[in-house]
Order: structure tokens, then C-alpha cells, then sequence
């Protein structure tokens, strides 16, 4: 596997929360989500909630749409910025640096409940080209990722709870086989019913269930027109 289908993989796992995100949060103003890390207290034998380690503020346009993202490490330095545009049937998200510079740009194009979603560098090479299907009700159900030459690398199917909330996501090798499954407990909800936090657990191998970060959100400068 070369350097740059390994990076396509990494992105890929970091477009997750994004794609929950925008899936889920359709409507708001403007959403803060601090994600904390965990660490193992070897004396007392039980995982605990460690310092902050990112910082994701998700704002949206007039519509109810995402329009920019903004990525900021744990002292609240920003690690990446996206900025959200729309077509027919398509979304243009563009990746810069801290620097404000463009690392990639990602097209995500709808057609009924298939969405092909391609990530391209500054120079034209393409990063990954993922495959997405949506239930009726516009619910994310699998995603067959690929990488640079079209090869398939993962696929994911997503499972939600009762209220809407993404409840897991199986990571599947091309063969079949489960390379990890990742699991959502959901800890605090707001009056409105939207969950405030959450914890992630991954389990892959002979590890089980192993937590792996927590995410505390709010809901801030939100147009009750958009509700």
C-alpha cells in the first residue's frame, strides 16, 4: 500500500464525525463540539476523561446548510478549516492549512441514494474516492471506501438508535473480515432531545470496547427560523 492510499484511509477516518455531523445537526446555528481523550489509571484500574485534544466549531449558512468548519487543537491553535459550497446535487468542501492554504478539495455528488464522494490534491492527484448510500430517510447506511486507484479499502455500514442517533459503524477488509467496529454511548442530552455528550469505544483484534475519546457539545448563536 503506498503513502498515498495510507493517507486516504487516515482522512477517510476523519471525515466520520463529519459526515455525523452534517447528517444530524441540519438546522443549528452554530455548533461547538470539545473532544477529550481518555487515559487508563493503572492504580485504580478504570479509564478516565483526559485533556481536551480538539476543538471542532461547526457553523451553517441561512438554509440550514454547513458552511465552514473549523478544526483547533486542544490550546485552541486551528489545525484545518472547511469551507462548504453547494451546486446541483453536489457539495464542494475545501480543505486549507492553518497556513490558509488549500490541501484538498473534496466533491461529494448526489444521484437518488448514491453518493460518490472524491478527494483531490492541489496538483490534481486524486487522495480517495468513496462511495456512499442513504436510506429513504436520508440516513447514511454504508460506505464503500476506496482509495486513489479505485480499489476498495473499507466498507462501513452505519447502525442508528431508536431516536436517530448514530449508534455503531463496522469497518469491514475488503474480504469481508471486521478490521474494527466502533460503538457510540451517548451520556447527556439537552431540553431539545440533541445529545451533548458522547463516548467512543473502538474494538478491533483482541481488544474490546476499548474507550477511545469523548465529545462534549454545544449549541450556540442558533436562528430559532431554522428549527
Amino acid at each position: 500500500m503506498n503513502r498515498r492510499i495510507d493517507r486516504a484511509i487516515f482522512i477517510g477516518f476523519a471525515f466520520l464525525a463529519c459526515a455525523g455531523a452534517y447528517a444530524e445537526a441540519s438546522g443549528r446555528g452554530k455548533i461547538v463540539s470539545t473532544v477529550k481523550v481518555y487515559h487508563w489509571n493503572a492504580k485504580k484500574r478504570v479509564w478516565g476523561v483526559g485533556q481536551t485534544i480538539k476543538r471542532i466549531t461547526l457553523t451553517f449558512d441561512r438554509e440550514g446548510r454547513p458552511a465552514e468548519e473549523v478544526l483547533a487543537g486542544g490550546k485552541g491553535d486551528v489545525l484545518e478549516k472547511t469551507v462548504y459550497r453547494y451546486g446541483k446535487g453536489k457539495r464542494i468542501l475545501s480543505v486549507f492549512g492553518p497556513e490558509g492554504t488549500l490541501r484538498r478539495t473534496v466533491t461529494l455528488e448526489r444521484e437518488g441514494d448514491l453518493e460518490t464522494e472524491t478527494a483531490v490534491l492541489p496538483d490534481g492527484g486524486v487522495l480517495f474516492v468513496n462511495q456512499k448510500k442513504y436510506s429513504r430517510s436520508g440516513r447514511l447506511e454504508e460506505t464503500r471506501q476506496g482509495g486513489a486507484d479505485g480499489r476498495l479499502v473499507f466498507r462501513k455500514t452505519y447502525a442508528y438508535d431508536d431516536a436517530g442517533n448514530l449508534e455503531s459503524i463496522s469497518v469491514r477488509n475488503p474480504d469481508g473480515g471486521l478490521a474494527f467496529f466502533i460503538e457510540y454511548k451517548y451520556l447527556k442530552f439537552n431540553a431539545r432531545g440533541e445529545w451533548t455528550a458522547r463516548a467512543e469505544y473502538y474494538t478491533y483484534g483482541d481488544v474490546r470496547r476499548r474507550p477511545h475519546e469523548a465529545v462534549y457539545r454545544t449549541f450556540e448563536e442558533r436562528d430559532e427560523k431554522l428549527l
